[in-house]
């Protein structure tokens, strides 16, 4: 009988729960004890040799603020638990966890769970099938794969470090993560799942619908929407036009707007753009950049050392500080420049240069608008245009002065006006009008509405006034209309030519021949062989022929009835020999560049 019932007492079951009194082991360290809460049936068993308990129905079991739940478990005495069937680990408050098995160290507090892990802290829950979970430092670990689960994002990896206390999981390996808004695919994550804030570590490609961004370090704060991008950043939108990337990228989901920052490069199908920082507000479509800027956009290079600003709706980019436009073969510089890239329209403040290269002409002003489509500028606030003729200088200023293109496909229909309070400087040739009008296409300066040309010792008005240039060299002046020349050495006496149309004709920038067509008259003072004035001739013909040497008049020929008379110096009244429209206006000839401005 003793020998059965020492059986019973080994191998049978108990029909009562087992009492919290129960312990699985005697250890002197009380706060490892592992109590047996509750079992429906007991018995005892051998496992390799040693004896154990083996717990069948409702088993609940407990060590300090853990509890363990399952189906069934078996005890040594040596602390060891494994557990079998919808087992449940809760430590305190803070964490639960499922699984189909457990493994329980309890001296070192060290288990291991196996089949449809499932451990849950607050709002996220990390599926695996195997876990090692130490409940002395609340850290959780897989190697063969595993799931955080957090609202509707899902994550996978190889491995992962999950610390309870912290709300921290580190991930490795083969990262994958589902999001409604996004996917990524990493390296290394860190997660925090209390902030559920993603912390990049290593490379990482992030993937929405439109776009996709690579870092190597930075994070993501859910909640507020917010990234920070910072090593080896780029981004890329998956169609491919556009490409962006800096030391640094930011996003601000709240405020829709996206950072650049640092040797900052933005480029999409049309133009690029390198600055300091770029920054970008999706709700108003508005690009900003600060420091120095290049935005490169087909042939067009605009470089500025200050901020800009770019309307993707209305396309207008606002320029400030030293900005420079190139676009060949045309080249612009300004204080601040606004340019509207649908209309090719801009306006250019303060400090302007621009220079046509093809045409070695340049324009100094301080406020321009211009169209680059149509080649069309016009400068304001008294500019000064110049231009290479012959390898001189040729000087204009004007209250205004306008550059555009009689035909826009054909650039050699440059056509230059300039208006009001027109000068002209170059080191032979000065000139006053109130406007003027220059052709490309003819190399032709037409000079209107009161112009006085003047050339070494020679001025010329007229109602109109041409001159022609050819190979950059003065080749004619025209003057049309009510023509007068006047010629003085000295500013004593005066040669005088009139006539209804006069040509001039110039060889090496020198005046040599005047043709008078109309109406002509002249008063010649000539002179001996040792160029003393012997006498003032006085000539009235429809036509004449004047030769200059030295800007001099050495030959004057007349055609179809001339009628003239001789008046030796002494006899001659030389104020009365002043042809009617004589002005002798030299004050108010330029005689520097200063004097245009």
């Amino acid at each position: 009988m003793k020998y059965i019932l020492l059986l019973i007492s080994i191998f049978g079951t108990l029909s009562v729960a087992a009492q919290r009194s129960d312990v699985i082991a005697n250890t002197s360290d009380t706060t490892k004890l592992i109590y047996i809460d509750n079992s429906n049936r007991l018995r005892g068993g051998m496992e390799n040799g040693k004896p154990i308990k083996i717990f069948v129905g409702r088993v609940r079991l407990h060590q300090g603020n853990v509890t363990f739940r399952c189906d069934s478990a078996t005890t040594d005495d040596y602390n060891n638990v494994k557990a079998y069937g919808n087992v449940i680990i809760q430590q305190a408050d803070s964490v639960t966890i499922f699984s189909d098995s457990l493994f329980y160290n309890g001296n070192e507090r060290q288990a291991r769970l196996v089949g449809e892990v499932v451990l849950k802290n607050d709002e996220a829950s990390l599926f695996t099938d195997v876990l090692n979970y130490d409940l002395n430092t609340k850290v959780g670990s897989y190697t063969s794969g595993g799931i955080l689960k957090n609202k509707e994002t899902r994550l996978f990896s190889q491995r992962c470090y999950y610390y309870v206390d912290d709300s921290e999981a580190f991930f490795k390996d083969s990262i994958k993560v589902q999001d409604p808004e996004f996917s990524l695919l990493a390296d290394t994550l860190k997660i925090n799942t209390t902030t559920n804030t993603v912390f990049f570590i290593g490379p990482t490609n992030v993937l929405s619908d439109d776009n996709q961004i690579y870092t190597e370090s930075g994070f993501y704060d859910s909640p507020n929407d917010y990234a920070e991008f910072d090593k080896h950043a780029k981004f890329r939108s998956v169609d491919g036009t556009r490409y962006a990337r800096g030391d640094k990228i930011r996003y601000d989901g709240k405020e829709q707007t996206s950072y650049l920052e640092g040797n900052a490069y933005l480029e999409d199908s049309t133009r690029t753009v390198i600055a300091d920082i770029i920054k970008y507000n999706q709700k108003t479509d508005v690009y900003e950049t600060v420091g120095t800027t290049q935005v490169q956009d087909g042939d067009q290079i605009i470089m500025a050392d200050g901020s800009s600003q770019y309307d993707a709706v209305t396309e207008e980019v606002i320029f400030t500080k030293n900005v420079r436009i190139i676009n060949p073969p045309q080249f612009m510089t300004g204080d601040s420049i606004r340019y509207n890239q649908e209309t090719h329209y801009g306006r250019a403040f303060g400090n302007i240069y621009w220079e046509d290269t093809t045409e070695n002409i340049t324009m100094i002003c301080s406020e321009a608008r211009f169209n680059d489509s149509t080649e069309y500028f016009l400068a304001l606030g008294r500019p000064l245009m110049t231009n290479i003729i012959d390898g001189d200088t040729l000087y204009v200023a004007a209250d205004t002065i306008k550059s555009f293109l009689e035909i826009p496909a054909d650039t050699t229909t440059r056509i230059i006006i300039g208006n009001k309070d027109v000068r002209i400087y170059k080191s032979d040739l000065q000139a006053v009008c109130d406007s003027m009008i220059y052709l490309q296409q003819d190399s032709i300066f037409s000079l209107h509405k009161n112009p006085v040309v003047w050339s070494d010792t020679s001025q010329f008005t007229a109602d109109t006034v041409r001159i022609q240039l050819a190979n950059q060299s003065i080749d004619k002046i025209f003057l049309l209309k009510s023509a007068f020349i006047i010629n003085s050495p000295d500013e004593v006496f005066f040669n005088q030519v009139k006539g209804r149309d006069v040509i001039a004709y110039f060889r090496e920038d020198e005046l040599r021949e005047m043709e008078v067509l109309g109406n002509g008259e002249s008063v010649y003072y000539v002179l001996d062989d040792v160029d003393a004035y012997i006498g003032v001739n006085k000539t009235i013909c429809s036509e004449m022929r004047l030769n200059f040497g030295n800007n001099e008049i050495t030959d004057i020929r007349f055609f179809t009835k001339p009628s003239g008379q001789f008046t030796p110096m002494r006899q001659a009244n030389h104020n009365e020999l002043r042809l009617p429209g004589f002005r002798w206006i030299i004050e108010q000839r330029p005689q520097s560049v200063e004097d245009l401005r």
